[in-house]
Order: C-alpha cells, then sequence, then structure tokens
C-alpha cells in the first residue's frame, strides 16, 4: 500500500514539473513573438536587398549542411562562426540572422550553421558537421571579406557543447597521449592533416552544456529526463564521459587549445552555470591559467546571452555584446 501511494506520489510530482516547464515553454514562446517577427521580416525579406548576405551556402553534402554569412564593410574583419542550441534535436541558423546583423554591424563577418540534428545522426554526425563548416570557412571566408587567421567559434547551449567536443578531440589527437579508439565514429572520417591544422583564435561558450553525467542529475532533478533527447544523441549513458568536454580534458596532462571563454547566466534554469565553473577549473590544472576566461552575468537566465547579441533594445544589452566584441575585435560596440 505504501509503495504504492510512493509511486502515485512520483508520478503526480512529475506531472507538476512537467506541467510547470510547458508552461514555462508557452510563456516563454509568447514572450519572443516580437522576435520571432523581426527575423522572420529581416531574413525573408530584409536581406534581399542588403549587400553582404549571403544565405543557404552548402558546406558539406548532408541534408542540413548550409551555412548564411553576413560579411563586414570592413575587409580582412575578424570572423565569428556561430553554432546554434536547442538540445540537439531542434534549432536553425535562421533564428540567428539578427545575430548576424549585430555583429556585422560591428566589423565582425558571422556564420551561422545549420547541422545535423537527433533522430537523423546523433553527436558524431554533429561533430563532423562542425568539423566541415570551420574547415569551409578557414579555405573560403577570405572570399566574403573576413580573416581566415581570425577565426572565433562561438557557441550557445548545446552549440557550445558541440565546439567544445570538437576542439577537445583536436587536443586529444594532437598530443596522442592516450588510445583514441574508442573515437573510431570520429577519426575514421578524418584524414591525419586534419587533426594538426586547428588554427582558431578562440572559443566562446555561452551556456553551454560540458559534462553529460553531470547534466543528467540536473535534468532528473527537474523532472524532464525522459523528454529531454541529450542521452539518446550521445549513444546512450554508458557513451557520456566520451562526448563531455570536461570528462576528456581532466584525462588529458595537458591540452592544445585554442583561449577559451565561457560565460553564462547566474539565473540559468536549464544548464546551471556551474557546468561552465567546472569546466572552466578544470581547464586551469592543464594549461596556464590566461588561456581561460570565465564571466557569470548577474540576473541572466539561460536565452539571455543569445538575446542580447541579437537586439540593441533588449533588457541587457550591451553588457555581453560589449564582452563579446572586446574579444573578438579588441575594442567595444559603435
Amino acid at each position: 500500500m505504501l509503495e504504492d501511494l510512493f509511486k502515485n506520489y512520483e508520478f503526480a510530482l512529475k506531472v507538476i514539473k512537467v506541467g510547470r516547464i510547458v508552461v514555462d515553454h508557452i510563456l516563454f514562446r509568447i514572450s519572443i513573438l516580437p522576435y520571432v517577427i523581426r527575423f522572420f521580416f529581416f531574413y525573408f525579406f530584409a536581406t534581399n536587398f542588403e549587400l553582404g548576405v549571403y544565405k543557404n551556402i552548402r558546406y558539406a553534402e548532408k541534408d542540413r549542411n548550409y551555412l548564411d554569412i553576413f560579411s563586414s564593410e570592413k575587409k580582412n574583419s575578424p570572423v565569428v562562426l556561430y553554432c546554434h542550441g536547442g538540445g540537439w534535436d531542434s534549432g536553425n541558423k535562421v533564428y540567428y540572422c539578427l545575430l548576424g546583423r549585430t555583429l556585422r554591424k560591428n566589423n565582425i563577418t558571422t556564420v551561422n550553421i545549420n547541422y545535423t540534428l537527433y533522430p537523423t545522426g546523433t553527436v558524431e554526425d554533429m561533430i563532423l558537421d562542425v568539423k566541415s563548416a570551420v574547415e569551409w570557412v578557414k579555405k573560403n571566408i577570405h572570399n566574403y571579406g573576413g580573416d581566415p587567421s581570425k577565426i572565433y567559434l562561438l557557441g550557445h547551449s548545446a552549440g557550445a557543447h558541440l565546439l567544445a567536443q570538437y576542439l577537445c578531440i583536436h587536443s586529444m589527437s594532437s598530443l596522442q597521449e592516450r588510445d583514441l579508439t574508442e573515437y573510431t565514429n570520429y577519426f575514421s572520417k578524418w584524414k591525419p592533416s586534419d587533426l594538426d591544422s586547428l588554427q582558431i583564435a578562440g572559443f566562446i561558450g555561452l551556456s553551454g552544456v560540458y559534462d553529460m553525467d553531470n547534466h543528467l542529475v540536473y535534468e532528473k532533478k527537474r523532472g524532464v529526463e525522459w523528454i529531454s533527447r541529450m542521452t539518446q544523441t550521445m549513444n546512450g549513458v554508458e557513451k557520456f564521459q566520451i562526448h563531455s568536454p570536461m570528462r576528456q580534458i581532466a584525462k588529458l596532462k595537458s591540452v592544445k587549445l585554442p583561449k577559451i571563454y565561457l560565460r553564462h547566466g547566474e539565473y540559468d534554469g536549464t544548464v546551471p552555470y556551474e557546468s561552465s565553473t567546472l569546466f572552466y577549473n578544470e581547464l586551469k590544472k592543464h594549461s596556464a591559467a590566461e588561456m581561460f576566461d570565465m564571466k557569470v552575468y548577474p540576473q541572466m537566465n539561460h536565452t539571455d546571452p543569445i538575446f542580447n547579441l541579437m537586439d540593441d533594445t533588449y533588457q541587457h544589452h550591451p553588457i555581453l555584446l560589449h564582452d563579446i566584441l572586446q574579444i573578438v575585435t579588441g575594442s567595444e560596440t559603435k
């Protein structure tokens, strides 16, 4: 009898938690309607009359391997490649055209990419898409006014995870400190020359997931683990460590990485800011501390950082925009 009551209590608690999340999600969708209207108008209408905007350029052969370029008027401008979030199973470059416009106005050539999503592919497919996009940008961005020696990777949430994992694979392969047979799905499709040609100026991770085990604990605490696609995307719990940047860095004696800037909102209820602080602390154990930088933004939630870069009327603007411009260009907004 008591066991049945406990099961009913657990089920009711889960329903309440999921109900709150659904309500919050609906309210969030309503709150961003003005932004949806703006990016829809800008992407599908205004960009047709703007010079320097190039849409739907193919960078590889898979269905979602397309990117958009927002070219700065300044020649040889620094470049930001943006990888969107969305829980590994949703999201589109179209949503972030306003980010491209904002950075373009501040003399940064911006590349927004689409990549394979679950269930069409898993994390290996996504990482390979990131690799292909980075290679395409390095080879071709000079044709759009960007400087291939000044490429920064910018990712939000799941996008930050994918970029961090991509960088970690490069670090592991170039140092050759360990058995990499568990990474066959990655390396079987990479030429040896790919592993020594990273040459990225920096990585900026916004609200990122860097440890899958820790994040699963947090998902269970929120009661959303059964609707999250993280476990399936990572090919099961048993593969979490392989696909967790923080766990991989912890196994290395040293790291060979570009400068890393981690940014997180204090009130992030989707990915707690401890995700970034733990990764930051682990990184500092393996390389010079000045190679890594960490900030927690007061009163920001999970999506505030990315909206900061999309809308100059947003509540916290221009805190993060100034920060990004300082990192990429060495100056603040115009």
